[in-house]
């Protein structure tokens, strides 16, 4: 029976298991999860979200696991979904949840997933409270070391999945610094700031949540009749948020689109396969034609109010933000929620919008073999703006936004390239060009980047990684390169590490993706040896941890309905 091993047990994690449900040889799956709770994902869990923010993803473009995110709402009983906050009206295929109705839902799945598991004759073991600290390649075998329940433990895997997923600083605010956050999350650190000046770096999702999570610490949104609004509470008269960033910009609210998606005329992926082809030399500008003249294709009226003939990859982003940069931020949000309420309720889909949300996915598998000039060009301008296109926010989000600035609480702050913080005195000082700003508290919420190869969690993996680039390199000639995708018998499927050669692997959707593509190869190779007879030892399943009991709770009637 070969033994696999997955660190973690969020979404990537999940959807690797999901997909190893396929195979057809009886499998032994150990699945590490250092906190106490299995089968969530930090972005998803309780005590890492405030219970009002909402997913960036509407519910029909979440990769179904046992069933969707809407049909298993809709399958609760009414008790269920008061208990998350929700009512059946609430529940459609296109709308926007919080984040802990998503890893509620994430949960219940993960541990379902593990009893079909059982019933088809694998094996799995989910282990709470297990630290892993380092992974080793040898040959035949992965070892894996680590402290579990306060005891050293080290196993061995035929393949090891690392599925780790994103990081939070689990500081224990009460005894750390409150004027300076590097993070908003766990966002249940940013309860009981005093109501005053508080500065956010970063206008996009995590400055939001920031903002969000620190408001309704301070007061409430109610809906009225034509629009949300945010009162606060008598003692928080002095509070005000200022967001800030480089250009200031809000992002835009999530535009209506078909799903499933539509295919493109002229980006298609056959197209830059053979752009790749030609080699990195001005790589990044033939594909750039290709995406000129899919625009072109897609939205003629638009190629020519932008004027897109004349643009290239360094002219075109600022082509792209233009409205927004020329316009007052809030204005500019307002007059875009209006355009997108509208565009959904006409179920009307934006040509320019839907081109550049299909392209990106293509385009990142040009990223690789950009030159480093090129590479630059391209994180400098083009990076930025399909990140901007699909990181779109929801209709909701938008609203309370306004409604924040409406009430005289929130600000944006435009810093330009070059600025500094002095936190020497007092307060914070953010200075600019064109300001000098001053804050009680600061809070970097500038989001997570890529994983560098000297940050890697486990030292035993950078052996591992040289050797791969060693013989990567001895067959290509190639003098740089990069851990792949399945390296082995060691499969890379945490999403802050592959970030610099897949800068658009974020999300739910690349999760679904990254588990699907791993499992797949590791049943090809499972399927090219002759498996041992299964003992009954090997069809037990076992659940291990403090999840179990919890996970059967969960799904009670008593608490989500049946």
């Amino acid at each position: 029976m070969s033994r696999i091993g997955i660190i973690g047990s969020g979404p990537t994690a999940i959807y690797t298991l999901h997909a190893l449900m396929g195979s057809n040889v009886p499998l032994r799956i150990t699945i590490y999860e250092k906190t106490g709770s299995a089968g969530t994902g930090m972005p998803y869990r309780q005590d890492t979200n405030h219970e009002a923010l909402l997913a960036n993803i509407a519910s029909i473009e979440l990769p179904p696991l046992l069933v969707s995110l809407a049909d298993w709402l809709r399958s609760l009983s009414q008790g269920g979904l008061e208990s998350l906050g929700l009512t059946a009206h609430d529940v459609t295929d296109r709308a926007f949840f919080p984040r802990v109705t998503l890893g509620t839902y994430f949960r219940d799945q993960f541990f379902q997933l593990v009893e079909k598991a059982h019933s088809l004759g694998h094996r799995v073991e989910v282990l709470t409270h297990h630290q892993v600290d380092d992974i080793q390649a040898a040959e035949g075998y992965v070892t894996v070391n680590g402290i579990g329940d306060g005891v050293a433990f080290e196993a061995k895997f035929d393949h090891v999945v690392v599925a780790t997923g994103h990081t939070v600083d689990r500081q224990d605010a009460a005894g750390g610094d409150r004027t300076y956050f590097d993070s908003p999350y766990p966002t249940w650190r940013l309860q009981g700031l005093p109501a005053g000046r508080i500065g956010i770096l970063g206008t996009s999702l995590s400055g939001i949540d920031a903002a969000i999570s620190i408001a309704l610490d301070h007061g409430e949104f109610t809906d009225a009749p034509d629009a949300v609004s945010f009162v606060p509470r008598p003692d928080a008269e002095a509070l005000r948020i200022t967001m800030m960033s480089r250009n200031g910009l809000l992002p835009e609210a999530d535009f209506f689109c078909p799903f499933p998606y539509q295919q493109l005329e002229v980006f298609t992926q056959e197209a830059v396969d053979e752009a790749i082809k030609a080699g990195s030399d001005a790589l990044l500008d033939r594909v750039m034609s290709l995406f000129k003249a899919q625009l072109e294709t897609s939205d003629p009226q638009w190629s020519r109010a932008i004027r897109l003939s004349r643009l290239d990859a360094d002219s075109f982003p600022p082509a792209y933000f233009a409205p927004r940069a020329e316009s007052e931020p809030f204005s500019w949000a307002r007059a875009n929620l209006r355009e997108v309420m509208a565009n959904r309720a006409a179920s009307h889909t934006v040509p320019w919008r839907y081109a550049i949300l299909r392209m990106h996915e293509i385009m990142e598998d040009a990223v690789a073999h950009f030159s480093a000039e090129d590479r630059k060009r391209f994180d400098r301008g083009m990076k930025r703006m399909f990140i901007d296109n699909y990181a779109a926010i929801p209709p909701q989000s938008v609203e309370r936004l306004l409604a924040l600035h409406e009430a005289g609480v929130l600000s944006i702050e435009r810093l330009g390239d070059d600025y500094e913080i002095d936190s020497s005195g007092r307060a914070h000082c953010v200075k600019s060009a064109t300001a000098s700003l001053n804050f009680d508290v600061l809070i970097n919420a500038v989001g997570e980047g890529a994983v560098k190869d000297d940050d890697i969690l486990f030292a035993g993996l950078k052996d591992h990684f040289a050797v791969m680039e060693e013989e990567s390199e001895a067959r290509s000639g190639r003098q740089e390169g990069s851990p792949s995708l399945a390296s082995g018998e060691i499969h890379i499927a945490s999403l802050p590490w592959l970030l610099s050669d897949r800068p658009f692997i974020q999300g739910l959707v690349s999760s679904h993706e990254l588990g699907a593509e791993i499992a797949a190869d590791i049943i090809a190779k499972i399927s090219r040896q002759q498996p041992a007879p299964a003992t009954m030892d090997d069809l037990l399943m076992s659940v291990r941890g403090a999840d179990s009991d919890q996970a059967v709770e969960a799904r009670s009637p008593e608490t989500l309905g049946s």
